[in-house]
């Protein structure tokens, strides 16, 4: 089995403010002990979001029978770009943490997506539980963000 892509919200390593979390991050321009200015990562908003990148969402779906992981399809110019796994879903308003991103996925197209997001959510953690790690940060490039993660 291949390894797994994560999109990482920073509000979530700000609740498990300690030494591990501080190790893990090292190397990265994420700090559990800095201010959060940040609203809350939701469904709601990266689908709000997308348009304005010019990507739709094809589908969206529940995908078990305890109805609490969902995901969605984003396509851009006809053609599959991102899948993105929810897991623990209750609706679209409530806040992720984490993201799964689907294996079939652009790299690049899953950067864009959540850089755009910066702003008003702050800053991801962009993560393969092979231990490779890049952050995405407001006044970074998808390029940049792209290199520091395919070159570790």
């Amino acid at each position: 089995m291949g390894n797994h892509t994560y999109i990482i919200s920073e509000r979530l390593f700000h609740k498990e403010k300690n030494e591990k979390t501080r190790t893990f991050l090292e190397g990265t321009d994420i700090d559990p002990d800095d201010e959060l200015h940040s609203e809350p990562l939701s469904i709601e908003k990266i689908k709000n979001i997308l348009p304005q990148l010019g990507y739709v969402l094809e589908k969206g779906e529940i995908l078990n029978s305890k109805k609490d992981e969902w995901q969605c399809l984003i396509h851009k110019n006809g053609e599959l770009k991102v899948r993105l796994i929810i897991s623990g879903f209750t609706d679209f308003e409530t806040e992720v943490g984490m993201i799964q991103v689907g294996r079939e996925s652009d790299e690049r197209s899953a950067i864009e997506i959540f850089l755009a997001l910066t702003p008003s959510c702050g800053k991801f953690l962009y993560y393969c539980d092979s231990g490779i790690m890049a952050s995405i940060s407001p006044g970074k490039t998808v390029e940049k963000i792209y290199q520091e993660f395919n070159d570790r």
